[in-house]
């Protein structure tokens, strides 16, 4: 019976999913892979053949996981000393459009959903 070693989400970069894949091909563990199908309704993964497999790959998965934690938060410890790290003024600066368009569709959801009310009310 297969079994699920690693669910593939809607943020899982390519970058890590083609690491773990090779990762896995490199020690020798026999895998595949399944998709969410057309309606996204599936189950998106790495699924192992063999049960027997499991121990090492999820060794092997933890210690990936660790040291890409690890070099993401370096990464960003490294860009907050540069002063180059993604802040909301940064942002805003560079997509001032999508700001109105989130505030706006705020109001937007505020309104349609305090109308009934205030309608009921005498």
């Amino acid at each position: 019976m297969s079994v699920l070693l690693f669910r593939i989400g809607h943020h899982v970069p390519d970058d890590e999913l083609h690491e773990v894949r090779q990762l896995l091909t490199d020690h020798g563990i026999d895998f595949y892979e399944t998709t969410a199908g057309v309606w996204q309704v599936g189950l998106a993964g790495i699924w192992l053949h063999d049960p027997a497999q499991e121990n090492q790959a999820r060794e092997l998965l933890d210690n990936y996981q660790q040291q890409r934690s690890l070099q993401a938060r370096e990464q960003q410890a490294e860009l907050e000393a540069n002063g180059k790290a993604p802040d909301f003024l940064g942002q805003l600066k560079t997509r001032p459009l999508r700001l109105l368009g989130v505030v706006l569709g705020l109001v937007l959801i505020l309104l349609v959903s305090l109308i009934p009310v205030f309608w009921l009310l005498p």
